[in-house]
């Protein structure tokens, strides 16, 4: 109730979009409209499939939806393929805020008028999107810089919708299934950790000094400079990149770069990041790569990052071999290793579609093979499955996906197998090291000790509990429901063939008595009986036929 103007708004604009049928179920067509009559007209959903009018709906509500829905797009694991294609297309550009209204931000930022830091200061921006906007700017020292700067108001238009989005996640939650399997309320609570992240320009810097750290020993890779003394939460100032954008192909030919080489250096580049590393940029889209006139490729936008830890990426690499080498049981157990599994997963069935699917690129030539895609439709059968993955997987699946379109749009024969062998077989070589080994066992050992420390401890407190009759052991057993289901179907019957009989017996005692009324010169009552016990016996009798257990031993 606190943004009722803000929710009546949300509310109307998913009426528009033929949602109001959900409004209605979980209770807030009141905040929507008053009667059923005054809903507004639906024309935005006539003809539309349900994933495009998703799409149009987020575009529609402003720049947290289109956030949410680009977040969503990573997620193919969880949501359908059509949802996922559509939301994929949300472009985050807005209109840019005036320079009357940045200037201000970024003189509270500095502590002083911009004029006694900047020595100029571009009106007009080079981009605009739903969080900030960037400027070109010159220091006082002659220094060409971009300077981010976070739009006015955006924390609180954020902070309201992230609070509308978890309200309505937990109703829909009470009052769909399918909202609970999605885990609603916990996708909001992800998505609002990683929005509010981008809020911060200083992680924003954290993530660029982190990636340029890792990076450092590759040449052909340039990672900005952030300029810390005039960065704050809500500006980000950092050295300019001059270069060409990556998808002008026209403009890398006239320069004499070859496409060839930069495919594949963009691809190792990606794929360091992911499986050495374990830290990497989340959106290497095309906006996001400049290619300098050395050919070395520049990475902007640190808002988006991704970790993974030693033993995910030990999984990951693994699972790419496996999908190279078209190894179905590789493929499934390392997806097995880096997910959650549930309870009921038909882990045999799973295998047969990976089969499947690997079987799809069996007789393709190499440059047809695409690692990115075949992750994605992985991420498919992950949901189909009912297998949870981490939300890193998702978000390195979007970043090869990216990244290999990238690459095959530069070179038609790029090859992701070939551009991952070197880093595979040093990634091999380091595991297989004297250090490495040594310090595997040395943590082995040091588990293996704690282990063996606690053990006598966690005997005695059992054994206590045995002695003092408070040891407990809880069993579940597999279909137990099914198999109380038969036992009730079975005592049903039972019991009915009693009562059944019950009534033969009483309304053949009554056929031996003159009671009246009669009917035929027979008692009433037990020709009611016998009535009665032959369409209850043909009733029995035509269940346990369509049980089909009439013959069974």
């Amino acid at each position: 109730m606190r943004h009722v103007g803000r929710v009546a708004q949300v509310l109307r604009v998913a009426t528009k979009y033929g949602f109001g049928y959900l409004i209605e179920q979980v209770g807030l067509a009141p905040l929507a409209w008053r009667k059923r009559s005054q809903m507004p007209a639906e024309q935005a959903a006539v003809g539309q499939p349900f994933a495009r009018r998703v799409a149009l709906l987020l575009e529609d509500l402003g720049p947290t939806f289109v956030k949410l829905g680009q977040a969503i797009s990573t997620r193919a694991d969880i949501f359908p393929p059509d949802l996922v294609y559509e939301l994929r297309k949300l472009q985050d550009e807005v209109e840019p805020v005036p320079y009357a209204q940045v200037k201000p931000i970024v003189e509270e930022s500095l502590g002083k008028p911009i004029e006694q830091v900047f020595h100029h200061f571009e009106p007009k921006p080079l981009a605009a999107a739903s969080i900030g906007q960037v400027h070109e700017a010159v220091t006082l020292d002659g220094e060409e810089v971009v300077v981010k700067v976070q739009r006015p108001g955006i924390e609180q238009i954020i902070e309201t919708d992230l609070d509308i989005l978890m309200n309505l996640a937990s109703m829909a939650e009470a009052q769909f299934v399918e909202a609970r399997d999605y885990r609603l309320s916990d996708m909001v609570k992800e998505f609002a950790e990683i929005i509010r992240d981008e809020l911060m320009f200083t992680s924003e810097a954290h993530n660029c000094d982190r990636l340029r750290e890792l990076l450092a020993d590759d040449p052909m890779v340039c990672i900005p400079e952030i300029k810390w003394e005039l960065t704050s939460r809500r500006v980000l100032v950092m050295e300019r990149v001059s270069g060409t954008k990556i998808a002008n192909f026209v403009e890398l030919d006239r320069k004499g770069i070859d496409r060839k080489s930069l495919a594949e250096h963009l691809g190792q580049c990606i794929l360091k990041q992911i499986l050495t590393t374990g830290f990497f940029h989340g959106d290497p889209h095309q906006g996001n790569l400049l290619v300098r006139d050395d050919g070395v490729i520049a990475f902007l936008d640190f808002g988006i990052v991704g970790r993974l830890d030693a033993r995910s990426r030990e999984a990951l690499l693994g699972l790419f071999l496996g999908i190279f080498r078209q190894d179905p049981d590789a493929v499934v157990d390392r997806m097995l290793e880096l997910g959650a599994v549930e309870e009921d997963i038909n882990i045999q069935g799973l295998r047969r579609e990976v089969d499947k699917l690997l079987a799809k690129y069996y007789f393709l030539p190499r440059k047809d093979f695409k690692i990115g895609e075949i992750i994605n439709k992985l991420l498919g059968l992950i949901s189909t499955f009912r297998l949870r993955m981490p939300p890193e997987f998702a978000l390195l699946a979007k970043a090869l996906l990216i990244t290999e379109g990238i690459c095959m749009s530069l070179d038609p024969d790029f090859d992701f197998n070939e551009a991952a062998r070197p880093l595979a077989q040093q990634f091999a070589e380091s595991r297989f090291s004297p250090r490495h080994l040594l310090g595997t066992v040395g943590d082995h050992l040091i588990e293996l000790n704690r282990l063996a420390s606690a053990l006598p401890r966690q005997i005695t407190h059992l054994l206590s509990k045995a002695e003092h009759g408070t040891f407990k052991m809880h069993l579940q057993l597999d279909r137990a429901d099914d198999i109380l289901l038969k036992f009730g179907a079975i005592a049903n019957r039972l019991a009915v063939s009693i009562m059944l009989a019950a009534i033969i017996i009483a309304s053949a005692l009554i056929m031996t008595t003159n009671m009246k009324p009669l009917l035929w010169g027979y008692p009433a009552l037990g020709l009611l009986g016998f009535l009665t016990a032959v369409i209850m016996s043909l009733w029995l009798i035509i269940s346990i036929i369509r049980s089909g257990n009439l013959l069974t031993r």
